[in-house]
């Protein structure tokens, strides 16, 4: 072919798709239909009515008399869904709704509706695991078919489709800081530090257990437990308590303790370790470590000292490590004897808790396996090719880097949290343009729009910001370029923290708003509630009100 033919080719290739792509915005757009508002009626957090007008206050009229919480949407424009599963991909949650025709029957779904129902990010991926993306279609017409009154089957082959963009319209100015305001401000960001954790308590039994996972809507318990987030749990409330002198919150330490002890502690070789279903768990053990070493500096926990039990769950975590500092992450029972498997998380959890063991009991041991341990993970772990370029969790691990510092410095391993944290930078959202009706992705970390924001691994992106900066700050206090950048991440992801969190949220579709104020949700579309998710969240707030205590904007 002569260059010129391939001029033309490719003149011909770019014309085409420039026209293929202006088509396809111009139907994407589908139609403006400004003026439609929608009063919806909400009792206990169930729907309970709605109504349609041409104003807010002709909708909320046409609703009539009612004791329900009001909720109104104006409906900015429809849009056409592409065919068959890209359908799936057509809708921003918690900003497209639906519209729903039938013959001479219109149904709309709010995306309160969507949310509530759990129609958002489950169509594919592993929604169980908070990996779900896309709108389930079936779910959605399975909804409209229930408004409408019809059969599910039926509607699905005779009704049209199309996404509808929602603007709630506010009924009264907030005069709430902003998270802008928030995360600038040590005294508002402990503020919610402490609503987390006040949370956590109103969700605690009187012997210590958690009501572990609770669906924000109903208030109700969804089963399951887990003691490595029970742990985690008990170790957030203890630092808060710490951090507030409020003897409300060290009582919850203490019995979140008491209950681990109890409920979890057993025997691994002849040294303590936590159990999980009966199988011993050494991320467990990590984290019931943490647990007692921060409730230790209490004096509250009945029976054996916490102390004690640092000491105890320390020689069983330097049992599992191996000569390259790397630790068996698993223990063979009927072996009695290290089973040697790694997991995430483990050994940066296990590095953190023996640093912190050796803070109370002075054991040279345990700051030497922590140091190990550490070096691993900042040399050994991530030694292949590509490694600049791909990274694991490790909140974990720079967290250790930290609180080893002043006894063990590791330059390499403060060179490594900030080469993870220049690559979570680059996946962090964009903000929003001002007045933009788009997804909250501003904060968040990922690689797509498609997933909506996973709250937990911004917030303890956030606690690995926060003592990277420590560091940074100890280590290199002029290097004013990282700090600042590190600075304005750590905020725009704790922005998204505040902006999510149930204070109140929309709490017209909470069955009991009180009950769930001051939680974290799973992400803006998962109120699903787990206590790790507090934990997390509240944590990073904290220390970074810390830092801000010590290091005002």
């Amino acid at each position: 072919m002569t260059s010129r033919g391939l001029a033309r080719l490719l003149l011909g290739w770019g014309l085409l798709t420039l026209a293929l792509a202006v088509g396809a915005h111009v139907w994407a757009r589908g139609s403006v239909v400004r003026g439609t508002f929608l009063a919806t009626a909400w009792v206990a957090g169930a729907f309970d009515g709605r109504a349609s007008g041409a104003s807010k206050e002709a909708a909320r009229t046409a609703l009539g008399p009612t004791f329900a919480r009001i909720a109104v949407d104006e409906v900015i424009a429809e849009g056409p869904l592409p065919p068959g599963p890209l359908a799936a991909f057509a809708f921003a949650p918690n900003v497209d709704g639906a519209v729903v025709r039938a013959g001479a029957r219109t149904v709309y779904l709010t995306p309160d509706e969507l949310r509530g129902a759990r129609i958002y990010d489950v169509a594919f991926g592993a929604p169980e695991m908070g990996s779900g993306f896309g709108v389930s279609m079936p779910l959605l017409v399975d909804l409209a078919a229930t408004r409408l009154g019809l059969p599910p089957a039926e509607l699905a082959r005779t009704a049209t489709v199309r996404r509808a963009r929602m603007r709630p319209v506010a009924e009264s100015t907030d005069a709430a800081p902003s998270s802008a305001e928030v995360v600038r401000s040590a005294s508002l960001l402990r503020a919610r530090a402490m609503e987390a954790a006040y949370h956590l308590v109103r969700n605690q039994d009187d012997a210590g257990r958690y009501r572990y996972l609770v669906r924000a809507e109903t208030n109700a318990a969804l089963g399951g437990y887990n003691w490595p987030r029970h742990a985690g749990a008990t170790l957030f409330l203890a630092e808060a308590a710490l951090a507030s002198s409020d003897p409300a919150l060290g009582a919850a330490a203490a019995r979140g303790g008491a209950y681990l002890r109890a409920a979890s502690l057993g025997e691994c070789g002849g040294r303590r370790c936590a159990m999980e279903d009966g199988v011993p768990g050494f991320g467990a053990s990590a984290l019931a470590l943490l647990a007692f070493a921060a409730i230790a500096p209490l004096d509250i926990l009945g029976g054996p000292p916490a102390r004690e039990e640092v000491t105890k769950l320390a020689a069983f975590l330097r049992s599992q490590q191996r000569p390259d500092g790397e630790f068996a992450h698993e223990y063979d029972l009927a072996r009695r004897a290290p089973v040697d498997v790694q997991y995430m998380y483990y050994t940066g959890e296990a590095a953190l808790a023996l640093s912190r063991a050796h803070r109370l009991t002075g054991d040279p041991q345990d700051l030497d396996a922590a140091r190990r341990a550490l070096s691993h993970l900042a040399r050994r772990a991530w030694r292949f090719f590509g490694n600049r370029y791909w990274v694991a969790e490790e909140h974990w691990t720079c967290q250790a880097m930290e609180d080893l510092w002043d006894r063990a410095p590791d330059r390499e391993a403060l060179a490594f949290c900030l080469r993870w944290q220049e690559v979570q930078r680059a996946l962090q959202g964009p903000p929003r343009a001002e007045g933009e009706l788009a997804q909250d992705l501003d904060g968040s970390f990922g690689i797509t729009p498609f997933f909506s924001p996973r709250l937990t691994p911004t917030a303890s992106r956030a606690e690995a910001s926060v003592a990277t900066l420590n560091v940074l700050l100890v280590a290199s206090p002029d290097d004013h370029v990282q700090v600042a950048s590190i600075r304005a991440s750590t905020a725009r992801a704790l922005g998204l923290v505040v902006r999510q969190q149930l204070l109140p949220g929309p709490a017209h579709t909470f069955r009991d708003p009180s009950a769930v104020s001051g939680a974290v949700p799973g992400s803006p579309v998962d109120l699903d509630l787990r206590i790790d998710y507090a934990q997390h969240a509240g944590s990073a707030m904290l220390r970074y009100a810390t830092f801000l205590a010590r290091h005002p904007e």
